[in-house]
């Protein structure tokens, strides 16, 4: 039994790792991890593992994040025969547009799409090579592949059947997912259909109704830091930005100048530049910079103070891009604008849409954001006659509860906005799909589950999101644990009932998928 095992950059990966191999006859034919020293946790624990797993397996196929770094290593890569032909070329076109894209996050001066094709072509074949090579026959993804990279790697094991378990975040507190065979399915519209709501909840675990009552500490930590991060919309915020850029420029020229006075850094966000010169990285970021605080200071002057919330309106917060939660998982809708294009022409009479910037979008540490907003996103939102523009400092928790539904593509708010009994219109492949929670492909069908959905209660949709639990919860999807290494310590389980309760369910799913090797 031949695995692969993806994006394995914690401790907690290793741990469950190590338990996996031990408990299963499988050979580890690929893994793909951070790089010595990079590893959330126990570095000198993680290095220890990682040399026993390639100890054990020594034919298996190592990268660490150096490997796929630099496009001038890429040759080791093209250096196998080639298998792709011009059908294979066409039936991939998906997982081209796509890489296309991710690597936006790694070209800090932007690169030609015929360079970047280049590099895909490789991959693609690659891959495509190596998983018939090896016979990989399963796959653990320990998050949404979102690295072009891995997410080649992923889709073309999708291609060709190959089994793949992934664990992913849930909002629940104390909380995770891990998903079978590619993605986490639309709870079925006849599942526990004739259940009441008291009927639904009888059949879920105490300590699961704890979770969707309690918020999430890790959640609301993180919301906390972005909420530091916004310059209010006055009088004196240009300048205020203006001032923020300063400190950040003359810091990064700093580390440019004198980069051995600080902790080494990896030039990921240039690094399809071939960029590796601290100084020159540490100009283009400025340059990118500038851009940046400039497209904050237009959204805060183009953004409406004067909102009304008690009209009709349907909230829609954007989000930071890039992440993985808009690429790949918010899939052709990563444009967000043709999502608030799609809602605009799909709301009843008289009802506005309220766009929110998300508060990381402008985050001076985040440079390739530039990449992802311009001044024609914008200025096209701000032209259409039914959009408003919010402010950055507004509570969106505020205009959560004063909406009439709330839009994403898979995002915190969706979830918010569910547990305020606010039904919900997902663009992306959310886990919190349900029919309180529409997927939308159309103007049709945004327009329909806007009128369905508007007839559902309070308790109509609070029935919704338990079902959606009970549906997940008794298909195995959900796992007592954190997935963040940082974030163990803060759980009311020990770091080893965490990790069991991962490795078991990881055991349960291979033994659904391989039943003859259990």
């Amino acid at each position: 039994m031949n695995y692969a095992f993806l994006d394995v950059g914690h401790e907690f990966n290793l741990d469950v790792i190590k338990k996996f191999i031990a408990k299963n006859n499988i050979n580890v034919s690929f893994m793909n991890s951070y790089a010595s020293g990079m590893f959330h946790g126990d570095n000198e624990k993680c290095d220890s593992i990682i040399s026993e797993i390639k100890n054990q397996n020594p034919n298996m196929i190592y990268w660490d994040f150096y490997d796929y770094l630099y496009t001038e290593d890429y040759f080791k890569y093209f250096d196998v025969p080639w298998v792709i032909d011009e059908e294979i070329l066409f039936k991939s076109k998906h997982i081209e547009s796509m890489a296309m894209r991710l690597m936006d996050r790694s070209a800090l001066i932007p690169t030609s799409v015929f360079s970047r094709r280049r590099l895909y072509l490789i991959l693609l074949n690659y891959f495509h090579y190596i998983i018939d090579e090896k016979n990989i026959e399963g796959v653990v993804s320990f998050d949404t592949a979102h690295g072009y990279f891995t997410n080649i790697f992923h889709e073309v094991c999708k291609m060709k059947d190959v089994n793949i378990v992934q664990v992913e975040f849930h909002f629940l507190t104390e909380y995770s997912l891990m998903f079978n065979q590619y993605e986490n399915p639309m709870v079925p519209v006849d599942f526990a259909q004739d259940n009441s709501l008291e009927d639904i909840k009888s059949k879920l675990p105490e300590e699961l109704l704890k979770a969707v009552s309690t918020e999430s500490k890790y959640l609301l930590s993180y919301k906390t830091k972005e909420s530091k991060k916004i310059v209010k919309q006055n009088f004196f915020s240009s300048f205020l930005l203006y001032k923020r850029f300063a400190v950040k420029a003359i810091m990064n020229l700093t580390m440019g100048i004198f980069p051995f006075l600080f902790k080494k850094r990896i030039l990921h966000f240039a690094s399809l530049n071939g960029i590796r010169n601290q100084f020159y990285y540490r100009i283009v970021l400025n340059g990118k910079l500038f851009k940046l605080i400039k497209l904050n200071i237009l959204y805060n002057k183009i953004a409406n103070r004067n909102l009304n919330l008690e009209e009709n309106y349907i909230f829609v917060g954007l989000h930071m891009q890039p992440e993985k939660t808009s690429q790949p998982m918010g899939g052709e809708y990563d444009n967000q604008l043709m999502m608030i294009k799609i809602i605009a022409d799909s709301i009843p009479e008289g009802w506005k849409v309220y766009v929110k910037e998300h508060p990381n979008q402008f985050n001076v540490k985040k440079v390739p954001n530039r990449h992802y907003r311009d001044e024609l996103f914008y200025d096209i939102l701000q032209k259409m006659k039914n959009v408003e523009l919010v402010p950055l400092q507004l509570d969106s928790n505020e205009l959560i509860k004063n909406s009439k539904m709330v839009a994403t593509l898979t995002g915190t708010l969706g979830w918010e906005a569910l547990t305020s009994h606010i039904p919900v219109l997902v663009f992306g492949k959310s886990y919190y799909r349900c029919q309180a929670a529409r997927p939308i492909k159309s103007v049709s069908s945004c327009k329909k589950a806007i009128e369905e959905m508007m007839q559902m209660s309070r308790e109509d949709i609070e029935r919704e999101v338990f079902r959606s639990l009970l549906f997940l919860n008794e298909n195995n999807h959900l796992v007592k644990s954190v997935r963040w290494t940082s974030s163990f310590e803060l759980s009311s389980l020990s770091y080893e009932d965490q990790i069991e309760n991962l490795f078991k369910k990881m055991q349960y799913f291979h033994t659904l998928n391989f039943p003859a090797n259990a």
